[in-house]
């Protein structure tokens, strides 16, 4: 009976006596603190997020300030530069006088960061600091990475990689130049032709029946596409190394004489205008010939036995 009663109670109860107290929805002034404490206990990423999602709150150029000593504290220059130059940007008179020795401070960041520029013969190529940090070349903007002793890698697909040790100086600029090398030196060229059976050359040498491929190494070639219905075709193709390039050539067909229509209603007509002649040759009298000698007439003595 007790029990029932403790069910009956509980059912009258309204819904929200069960339910969990919502979170709290986190505050400008909490992120601070929870950044603040980070910071104080070296736990720099965690600053990082707290600061971070304190400024899109509410845009305080203070926070940009703590952001990048946070920044500064994870041994990300690049990053801390670029906070530091925003706060720098929008922060006004009287913050910049609290922050006690700011100038020397972003002197010393910006001699920890180098921009690095890139130079490579294959566009879309991706380029590998210290394998970690990639970006694909070519890239509008500047990029910041940290200064000192790298290993570059320039990669790209069906490429040879190319890899070099560097040294990159603080608050400068540095280019890297990659010329990568294909991995295969010679590109394929197909040749299609507009009728079956054609034979195709290049530069001189048979490659086979229509369609054809070869492997050529870079550069110009010369293509002759040839038939025993038609006159030779020939063309020049550009092949590029490790790519496949195609040429299609269209051949005109020529047609024997004896082959045509005309030909044989020529032909035809010819054999009808000679059994006519014929015929009318053949039809028409003609006078008995009187020949050469005079009747009665001898030219030679009479001779019998």
């Amino acid at each position: 009976m007790r029990l029932l009663l403790v069910l009956l109670f509980a059912l009258m109860l309204p819904v929200h006596a069960f339910a969990q107290p919502a979170d709290k929805p986190q505050t400008f002034e909490s992120l601070k603190r929870t950044g603040d404490e980070a910071m104080d206990g070296l736990r720099f990423e965690e600053a990082v997020k707290a600061y971070r999602a304190a400024y899109v709150l509410k845009a305080d150029a203070v926070l940009l300030y703590n952001i990048g000593r946070a920044n500064e504290g994870l041994g990300d220059y690049p990053a801390a530069l670029e906070s530091l130059e925003r706060f720098e940007k929008e922060a006004n008179a009287d913050l910049k006088k609290r922050a006690q020795g700011f100038e020397d401070l972003l002197r010393d960041v910006r001699g920890r960061v180098t921009v690095l520029e890139d130079e490579t013969n294959v566009p879309g190529a991706r380029i590998q600091l210290r394998a970690k940090q990639k970006v694909t070349a070519p890239h509008e903007a500047p990029m910041r990475v940290n200064a000192g002793p790298a290993v570059i890698e320039v990669l790209a697909d069906g490429y040879h990689p190319h890899r070099e040790d560097v040294t990159l100086e603080g608050g400068k600029a540095t280019k890297i130049v990659a010329k990568l090398k294909p991995k295969d030196t010679t590109g394929t060229l197909r040749i299609t032709a507009s009728m079956p059976g054609a034979t195709v050359l290049v530069d001189g040498k048979r490659v086979g029946a229509a369609p054809a491929e070869a492997k050529l190494k870079p550069g110009p070639h010369r293509v002759v596409v040839e038939h025993p219905r038609a006159d030779p075709v020939e063309t020049s193709a550009v092949v590029t190394a490790g790519k496949r390039n195609e040429v299609n050539v269209d051949l005109v067909e020529i047609v024997p004489v004896h082959e045509t229509w005309w030909f044989w209603t020529t032909l035809g007509a010819v054999a009808v205008t000679a059994g006519v002649t014929i015929t009318a040759v053949a039809l028409t009298e003609r006078e008995p010939s009187k020949g050469t000698i005079t009747p009665g007439l001898l030219r030679t003595e009479l001779f019998r036995f």
